[in-house]
């Protein structure tokens, strides 16, 4: 599987494709294997350094030796500041903003950002020509499930034709490009959020410099430890796992973003592996005449289910173990807050007691109850029930897994087609 790291490294690699840019990597060249200092190794399939100033490369993983062109990539690079032509992309297309060109363009104007900016416009240069590139490489490999990346301004030209082309995206610190797509696109956006993951850092105000109307931006707090504002921006400044995961710091700020991973993360594992029992499937039937018996067609069936369950489960005790965690910080927090409390109100005065001072903070509606008993008592049922769920799916796939080796056990002949079809 093509990794995070994988994505960002390729990201890194389509800004060298810019003749322009002090390191421009003549090495990368169409047909060439090249390891971009990822996980995997690719096969560059076309590049393109087009005269509007967009560059861009699609490359396909090396899967045990032989290209794998069912998946592609394509990188768009971001802004290099010494291309005029990369900042007035910036300024008319990211920023709205008018320029000598857009003025002397009569069409009715559709939005103002800053100023009456058309999207025809918006899109001309650069996203027309990135468009087109994509257009091509699915023209020339359209059994490929495609996938965009790119860094800054390279991730919004990726995220626009992902929408429109209803690809997939994995990409850095891009700006949201919402407002330059097209009706359907910005629908399929909303209905597919988890296809499109702009990673950003929650300091970046580059990258976050329009909203997330596309739903496909992950906010990312990494902390203070970045230093200079501009690092916060860095393409390299991202961190990743040993498997190529892009690491998010398990803090309450970050749920949701870990959660959308985690999601993305299942939509890959699922199609990877409808992808595996469609080739099972035609192999089965290849055995036995171009048909199915009735224990192979269950054997497929519940086969999926399994691989359904199993990382549900994988992703409900995840879940449930930071949901256990957070309970039980919100119970402490709520007995801290009753102590800290009184404890203010006691030193405030002499001449009452304790039970006058619960008295009297009772007639505010601070309670021991209502702040710490009956928020503790709820949270304390979310626990038992979160583990009673976790015990379900664990006697769920019991259940399956007894099926499946009961139903292999018993058909000799299938048995033997499985062993066969894994070997």
């Amino acid at each position: 599987m093509i990794t995070e790291r994988d994505f960002n490294k390729v990201s890194e690699q389509a800004y060298l494709q810019d003749k322009k840019h002090p390191d421009y990597d003549i090495r990368a060249k169409e047909n060439d294997i090249k390891s971009f200092g990822g996980d995997t190794d690719f096969k560059v399939l076309h590049t393109i350094n087009h005269r509007s100033g967009m560059q861009a490369m699609a490359v396909a993983p090396i899967v045990d030796g032989q290209v794998d062109t069912s998946e592609v990539v394509i990188a768009y690079a971001g802004t290099n500041s010494s291309d005029i032509q990369d900042l007035e992309t910036d300024v008319r297309t990211v920023g709205g903003a008018l320029t000598p060109h857009s003025l002397v363009m009569e069409i009715k104007p559709e939005t103002r950002v800053f100023g009456r900016a058309l999207r025809s416009v918006r899109k001309s240069g650069q996203l027309h020509a990135a468009d087109a590139f994509a257009s091509r490489i699915e023209t020339e490999y359209p059994n490929a499930k495609i996938t965009t990346t790119g860094h800054s301004l390279g991730e919004y030209t990726g995220l626009y034709v992902a929408a429109e082309h209803h690809f997939e995206n994995v990409g850095f610190n891009g700006p949201d490009p919402f407002h330059v797509l097209s009706p359907e696109a910005k629908k399929w956006a909303k209905a597919h959020p988890e296809r499109l993951m702009n990673y950003r850092n929650r300091g970046d105000f580059i990258g976050n410099f329009r909203e997330n109307r596309t739903g496909a931006g992950l906010l990312i707090d990494t902390g203070k430890k970045l230093g200079k504002f501009l690092r916060y921006h860095d393409l390299l400044a991202w961190k990743f796992g040993a498997a190529g995961n892009l690491l998010i710091p398990e803090t309450e700020e970050n749920l949701f973003a870990r959660m959308k991973q985690r999601n993305h993360d299942n939509f890959i594992f699922f199609q990877d592996k409808l992808k595996f029992f469609r080739l099972a499937e035609r192999r089965l039937k290849a055995r036995n005449g171009g048909s199915l018996s009735s224990n192979a067609q269950i054997y497929l069936d519940d086969s999926k289910a399994l691989a359904v369950v199993e990382r549900a489960q994988s992703d409900f005790v995840q879940m449930t173990s930071q949901m256990i965690q957070l309970y039980r910080v919100a119970m402490q927090d709520a007995r801290l807050t009753w102590d800290e409390t009184f404890n203010q109100a006691r030193s405030a005065t002499t001449e009452l007691s304790d039970g006058e001072i619960r008295e009297w903070l009772g007639h505010t509606g601070f309670t021991y109850r209502s702040v710490v008993r009956d928020p503790c008592n709820e949270y304390s049922a979310n626990i038992r029930e979160l583990e009673t769920f976790s015990e379900r799916f664990l006697d769920l796939l019991n259940q399956i897994r007894q099926k499946i080796t009961g139903l292999v056990q018993q058909d000799a002949e299938l048995a033997e087609q499985i062993q066969g079809l894994m070997g």
